[in-house]
C-alpha cells in the first residue's frame, strides 16, 4: 500500500501518488487541492480549539459552599478552597464535599471541552470519507496537531479567592 504521509511534503506526494481514481487529470488535481485546503483549514481549527480547551477551568462547591474545587481542562484539581466555617463539618463531611465538588467540576469542564472540540470538527464537513474517495492515501488524522499541555497552576488570584468574610 502506498502512503504519501511518510514523504515530507504531503500535498506534493499526494498529487504524485493519487493520479488514479477520483483525482485523475486536471479536474482531479483541482479536487485534491480543494481537499487538502479543507484538511489544512480543519487542522488549523482543531489547533485553535485545542488551545482554547487547554485554558478551560471549572469550579463547583458543596457543603453549603464551604468547599470549592477548581479543575483544569483535564479534570485535574488545581485548587481547593475552604470557607472560614469549614470547622463546623466533620472530616468525613469535608472529604465527601471535596469529592462531590471535584466530580461536578470535572463533569462541567468535560462538557465545556466537548463543546469546544465539537465546534472545531464542524470544519471537516466537506471532506469525504476515505472509502468514498477510491484512492490509496494515508489517513489525514495524522495531521492533527498534538494538544497543548494543560496548566496545573491554580486560577489567577481574582477568579476564585474566598474570603473568611464571605457570607455563605
Amino acid at each position: 500500500m502506498k502512503r504519501f504521509g511518510n514523504r515530507g511534503n504531503s500535498r506534493k506526494a499526494a498529487v504524485q501518488e493519487v493520479e488514479t481514481g477520483m483525482f485523475q487529470g486536471a479536474a482531479g488535481r483541482a479536487r485534491l487541492d480543494e481537499l487538502m485546503d479543507a484538511v489544512h483549514k480543519g487542522m488549523e481549527s482543531i489547533a485553535e480549539a485545542q488551545e482554547e480547551r487547554a485554558k478551560l477551568t471549572a469550579s463547583a462547591s458543596d457543603a453549603g459552599s464551604r468547599v470549592t474545587v477548581t479543575v483544569n481542562a483535564d479534570g485535574i484539581v488545581i485548587e481547593t478552597r475552604f470557607a472560614g466555617d469549614i470547622d463546623e463539618l466533620t472530616y468525613d463531611e469535608i472529604a465527601a464535599a471535596v469529592t462531590k465538588a471535584a466530580q461536578r467540576a470535572a463533569a462541567d469542564v468535560r462538557a465545556q471541552s466537548e463543546s469546544v472540540m465539537a465546534a472545531a470538527g464542524q470544519g471537516f464537513g466537506t471532506i469525504p470519507e476515505f472509502d468514498e474517495m477510491g484512492a490509496d492515501i494515508s489517513d489525514f488524522t495524522r495531521l492533527v496537531p498534538p494538544a497543548p499541555e494543560v496548566s496545573l497552576l491554580p486560577p489567577p488570584e481574582s477568579s476564585s479567592r474566598v474570603s473568611d468574610d464571605d457570607v455563605w
